[in-house]
């Protein structure tokens, strides 16, 4: 039994005054286990003693307060003498006139006296540093002592029902024993090896070792391990200095950690499902504002803002790009309920209105005014679906209100006036309410707030010109999403919103009505009505919890139509009711200062106080047997149904203001959404333990494991998991990262195996990086025509990353607003995953009727190194072809689909001039010697001049421009917005370039003349220039004009690469094909564009196999391929997977 005492302590005025040094008391030989938590008023500390909670003795128990400390005085009972103890020096002072406490079975609690002060610690040294509960000597100052708890101030990190959760060693030990084939594993090594390790000293450790494991892990958030109790017990562990952090410079939100010893294999595409913690998905943002409410669909995320504009966004759950700003509401949207049988959002705010919009059409459709002017917040809503459907909500002014959509106004839209009209609900429903019976008024509307608008947001939409696309960049900068406002002056004519974009369009028919006052209940409570959850009985009849800040939960019968009946009343609860949730017949009701009560609503009983959180309990949501909780601190927590906590994370650097949990995907995963008040909106992937999951047998027979060959249309989980391991591997293509590429090129040969492909690795040149070889085998055709087969050309290495510029972590694929960031998520690594998954999904419906050769190098970024020779020895094992597919570029703009039909050649020269001397001094040996310098500068002014290259015959043998070629320049011209002259000068006519001048002298120093200098230029071939023909010629030149500067240097051209033109033949059918892929999935014809850069292997894939090239780019323009901040948009990726099935598709039927 437990000794509890509850002390309400009250802040003094002046802080500064200590209490008086506490006189001799009895010793205490053993120090009592203690805790405690603070709310905005309350101290409540827990000091835990045997046999007194039952004892007559209780009454005996005697507590003094002094400014900064307690004296408690424990009697004597039968078998223990009598005990003294000080708690002090307390961290703040209190005012002891106005403390109390109680003797219980459970637990002591202390109570603030001043409201808002937060106490870092429970007791102080007097320099801000917390100090142990003491035990005080029979004739000496009381001196600090070790408490046997470990205690330190801080409330536990993850909850349990009655004291904080801790990692069961035990059972890892049970489980190490139990496998011991496991480990034997000669290949066993890494976290596994650790996990033994552990494991092992786990199960041979005194008491003393096992305390510091349990406390250093779970007060460290699991990345420390500590077996030194002397002192892991005096402070908290430190984060391990190996643990990951943001990327310098990033101004992404706080890193997302799970709390959890578990790990997943890194060298595995099989997902466990029984992992127990949440990953981070994908990151949202709202701008500078601030979320305080969610609600999410099958389609869309919902984010109720606290802003300039206090806009409800719309985030498409697709491709997580922010679709509308539902903007009307005057006040900050404080809470959101999604209706799927009515189509309907409804929110309400600060500004004491609620609106319902359509999720169809996301217009507004209506508002309701309370009954009372004085209703002040609406916190809460519930809706109860019977009669038509009653809503309730929950506002500041402690009532609870309701209405009914019964039969006269079943559907979306009431049967009034197309314009709004003001009135109450009885006279709508009657008919009522305006003088125009049913017809709308001869005047333009009032200005009421009933008109939608649509109207492009500064946030989401920077057009560059008026009226014309957005320009979505690598600096955050989103596409354009349209706005929808219902409020004050929405209803300005269209003829009106000349600039900027802006655009208006009517929104509908909007009805406006007040409350009836018979619709009202006055003073459900005595305090805010804070939280409302809809309870549905057995009996098909409802029941409606209520929460408030009067620190009680009420119990409701739902009358059929509107109408509360009270049924169970829970009272004097220890703080303020914030949220509330139903699983089977429990009600949870997360509470002020961090607990959670647990009720069974059938016998009307309180059956469990969690103590979870050290701050108030914001939100709860229910997945199947879990309770996910958030909390002021940021933290979330998952409570199981016995109450234990099976996952912790820090979700959000303040505080998780908001959560709602969806059905992400077909394998039984869900997405936990949350929100906090550091403007970002978050999305979890919960896999669910099925030991937990209510599942029916039909269920259990179903239930696999996520292999990666399991896909479907709309399943793009698999390919962003394989593309966010390839994307952790830094495939750089150069000496220092060798090992790296051949890691890589193991991996995206095991992926494409995993999908279905007959995979395996080829050797390229002498140190070189290998190629993957995969082919997926179509299925037999049904006529007698052989199968077609494709070569699809990419490359796994990437450029590197540089050292700055970087927003997150370049080899971890991160979500955000709607795209993905990582080094090689547009080029290659995307595109090739896009295509395999793509392949896998038509095999899997046995709709693969060609084959699909996949050829990936990994030296692409260096010049392709050796790939025209590994490939010619390999060349049997490819087989011949019919077409060679290519993604390797992007689109011209953001919104526009493309297809490349042509590509320039380029030709890379070195040319180099040395004297026979070494670098001399300008001050001894200028004006004696013929400098390089000189040289080189006579030679390029010779190359070059206003009118293009001097290289004769250069020019010779471009191209004409066709009068169709024209017409197609001018086209995307248009659409882009890019000038004419432009597109045709960086797509269809050579340059030249001079791209560096080196010298062998120091670059820092004046005085030096070097002896040889070196520059390094380009040309870009177009159709029909011979690129051998350009090379000579080049070379040529260059002798012949160095040749008449008479220099006694040297002159040395080397050629370092040269690659062909490519243009593709519009009407070939491989090409309309592609065409109409991309159309069968963007529903828009895509523009044909050229690039003016070259694929040095794409012309020479062309030659070698004889067979014709066709390309698609998935990505945008911004997509900043081999920059910083590397990414590419969600949409485009899942797209991009669509488009090449159904490209696979059409092959077929050539």
């Amino acid at each position: 039994m437990t000794f509890l005492a509850i002390i309400s302590c009250f802040v003094a005025k002046n802080n500064d005054e200590r209490g008086p040094k506490v006189s001799s008391l009895g010793v205490y030989q053993a120090e009592p286990r203690h805790d405690f938590y603070q709310s905005p008023t309350d101290v409540t500390v827990s000091i835990y003693v045997k046999g007194y909670g039952a004892s007559p003795a209780r009454e005996n128990v005697k507590v003094v307060y002094h400014t900064h400390s307690v004296d408690v005085s424990l009697p004597a009972l039968d078998n223990a003498a009598a005990k003294s103890f000080t708690l002090g020096p307390l961290a703040g002072a209190i005012a002891p006139g106005d403390c109390s406490e109680r003797v219980l079975g459970t637990k002591l609690t202390l109570k603030k006296d001043e409201p808002g002060v937060q106490w870092p610690t429970l007791l102080s040294s007097g320099s801000g540093q917390s100090v142990k509960l003491s035990s005080l000597p029979a004739s000496s100052s009381p001196t600090p002592a070790s408490s046997s708890s470990g205690y330190k101030g801080a409330t536990p990190s993850a909850p349990s029902a009655s004291k904080p959760a801790r990692k069961n060693w035990d059972a890892v030990v049970d489980a190490e024993l139990e496998e011991d084939d496991a480990a034997n594993d000669p290949n066993a090594g890494g976290d596994a090896a650790l996990q033994k390790l552990f494991s092992g000293i786990y199960a041979n450790a005194d008491e003393d070792t096992k305390r510091a494991m349990i406390k250093s892990f779970t007060e460290s958030g699991g990345t420390t391990l500590s077996t030194d109790w002397s002192q892991i017990g005096k402070a908290a562990p430190t984060m391990a200095s190996g643990s990951k952090s943001p990327a310098a410079g990033s101004s992404s939100p706080v890193a997302n950690r799970n709390i959890s010893l578990e790990t997943m294999k890194t060298d595995s595409l099989t997902r466990q499902v029984l992992t127990d913690s949440p990953t981070h998905s994908h990151l949202l943002s709202v701008g500078s504002s601030r979320v305080l409410a969610l609600s999410a669909d099958k389609d869309h995320i919902y984010a109720g803002c606290q802003g300039r504009d206090n806009e409800i966004t719309v985030f498409c759950r697709r491709d997580f790009q922010p679709e509308y700003r539902l903007l009307g509401h005057e006040g900050s949207v404080l809470c959101l309920l999604v209706v799927p049988e009515k189509e309907w959002l409804i929110s309400g705010s600060s500004a004491g209105d609620v609106r319902i919009w359509s999720t169809r059409t996301f217009e507004p459709l209506y508002i309701i005014h309370p009954c009372d002017d004085t209703s002040g917040d609406i916190f809460s809503l519930a809706w109860d679906d019977r009669e038509g459907g009653t809503l309730y909500f929950g506002a500041q002014n402690t009532s609870i209100e309701w209405v009914n959509f019964g039969k006269d106004i079943r559907g979306t839209r009431p049967v009034v006036a197309p314009t709004a009209v003001k009135g109450n609900i009885s006279n709508l429903l009657n008919g009522q309410g305006h003088e125009h019976h049913g017809h709308p008024p001869p005047s333009a509307p009032t200005p009421s707030q009933r008109s939608g608008r649509y109207k492009p947001s500064p946030f989401f939409d920077t057009p560059s010109t008026p009226g014309s696309p957005g320009s979505c960049t690598p600096a955050g900068r989103c596409t354009p999403s349209r706005s929808i406002s219902c409020g004050k002056g929405a209803n300005t004519p269209a003829a009106a919103a000349t600039t900027g974009g802006d655009y208006f369009k009517r929104g509908g028919d909007v009805v406006e009505f007040e409350v009836d006052a018979d619709s009202t209940l006055f003073y459900a409570h005595y305090g805010y009505v804070y939280a409302l959850q809809m309870i549905a009985r057995a009996d098909g009849t409802r029941w409606l919890a209520s929460g408030s800040g009067d620190s009680d939960v009420k119990v409701w019968e739902c009358l059929p139509g509107g109408g509360l009946k009270l049924v169970r009343e829970f009272v004097g609860l220890s703080g303020a009711v914030f949220s509330l949730a139903y699983r089977d017949s429990l009600l949870y009701g997360g509470l002020q200062g961090g607990e959670i009560d647990v009720w069974d609503l059938e016998t009307g009983s309180r059956i469990r106080t969690i103590e979870a959180h050290s701050s108030d309990v914001l939100s709860l949501a229910v997945l199947r047997g879990d309770v996910y909780s958030g909390a002021g601190d940021g933290r979330i927590f998952r409570i199981d149904d016995a109450f234990n906590c099976t996952a912790a994370l820090k979700a959000h650097d303040s505080t998780a203001l908001a959560m709602a949990i969806v059905p992400a995907d077909r394998d039984g995963a869900y997405d936990l959404v949350t929100a906090g008040n550091d403007s970002y909106v978050k999305i979890w992937r919960v896999r669910a333990h099925p030991s937990r999951l209510a599942r029916s047998p039909e269920e259990h027979r179903d239930l696999q494991l996520p292999e990666l060959t399991e896909l479907s249309d709309d399943d793009g989980d698999t390919m962003l998991y394989a593309l966010s391991k390839l994307v952790a591997i830094p495939t750089v293509s150069d000496e220092q990262h060798r090992e790296p590429c051949r890691q890589g090129a193991h991996l995206l040969n095991k992926i494409l195996g995993q999908l279905g492909a007959k995979s395996c690795l080829l050797s390229g040149d002498q140190g070189k990086n290998p190629l993957v070889l995969a082919t997926f085998s179509g299925h037999k055709p049904t006529c007698d025509k052989p199968r077609r087969r494709v070569l699809f050309y990419g490359h796994y290495d990437v450029q590197p990353v540089g050292e700055k510029g970087w927003s997150s972590d370049p080899w971890h694929l991160t979500g955000k607003d709607g795209y993905l960031y990582g080094r090689g998520v547009t080029d290659n690594k995307g595109p090739i995953m896009a295509i395999a998954c793509a392949a896998a999904a038509l095999r899997q419906r046995r709709e693969l009727d060609v084959d699909l050769v996949m050829l990936i190098e990994g030296e692409e970024e260096a010049g392709s190194r050796g790939f025209a020779s590994a490939v010619r020895r390999h060349r049997q094992m490819i087989g011949d072809v019919d077409v060679i597919l290519l993604s390797n570029s992007t689109w011209i703009d953001e919104e526009d689909p493309c297809v490349v039909y042509g590509m320039r050649g380029v030709v890379y020269a070195n040319l180099s001039i040395e004297s026979q001397r070494d670098d001399v001094h300008s001050g001894v040996e200028g004006g004696a010697v013929h400098e390089p310098m000189f040289d080189m500068v006579n030679l390029l002014s010779k190359l070059s001049d206003t009118g293009g290259l001097k290289v004769p015959g250069f020019y010779n043998s471009v191209r004409p421009e066709s009068a169709e070629e024209r017409a197609l320049l001018e086209s995307v011209a248009t659409a882009s917005g890019r000038r004419l002259r432009d597109l045709e000068r960086v797509w269809r006519e050579p340059s030249f370039s001079i791209a560096n001048i080196r010298t062998s002298g120091s670059t820092q120093n004046k005085t030096v003349i070097p002896r040889r200098v070196t520059a390094d230029i380009s040309l870009r071939l177009v159709p029909d220039q011979d690129m051998s023909a350009v090379v000579d010629a080049l070379t040529t030149y260059c002798r012949d004009e160095f040749e008449r500067l008479q220099s006694p240097n040297h002159l040395d051209v080397k050629i370092t690469h040269a690659a062909s033109w490519w243009l593709a033949a519009l009407e070939n059918p491989y090409f309309k094909a592609l065409e109409n892929a991309v159309e069968d999935v963007w529903k828009r014809r895509p523009l044909k564009i050229r690039e003016g850069g070259t694929v040095p292997t794409m012309s020479w894939l062309e030659k070698e196999f004889g067979v014709p090239c066709v390309h698609l780019p998935l990505g945008q323009a911004s997509d900043a391929g081999h920059l910083a901040n590397e990414r590419m948009r969600l949409l485009n990726l899942t797209n991009g997977k669509k488009v090449f099935e159904r490209y696979l598709v059409r092959l077929a039927e050539i």
